[in-house]
């Protein structure tokens, strides 16, 4: 995982990250918030994108938390450089 920043800053975002990523694993929003949004608002927006799932469980994994930039350009996965 890399993560900018100072050190207690990374360790900071690297635990919220993970924190999302168990979340979004086990299925369970509803004490998490991300993105302005409450872990109810979070749990419906997640319940619509696994619902075509059927009995595949979700597995989410971080892979790199970095400092987003603003006005920087998205590269290819989705994160900003």
């Amino acid at each position: 995982m890399t993560v900018a920043g100072t050190a207690p800053a990374r360790r900071l975002a690297a635990a919220a990250a993970d924190g999302l990523a168990d979340a979004l694993s086990q299925g369970t929003l509803n004490t998490v918030s991300f993105a302005d949004r409450s872990g109810k608002q979070g749990q419906r927006w997640w319940d619509g994108v696994v619902a075509g799932m059927g009995d595949q469980p979700p597995e989410v994994q971080v892979v790199e938390v970095v400092e987003v930039v603003e006005g920087a350009a998205a590269r290819p996965g989705g994160c900003a450089s």
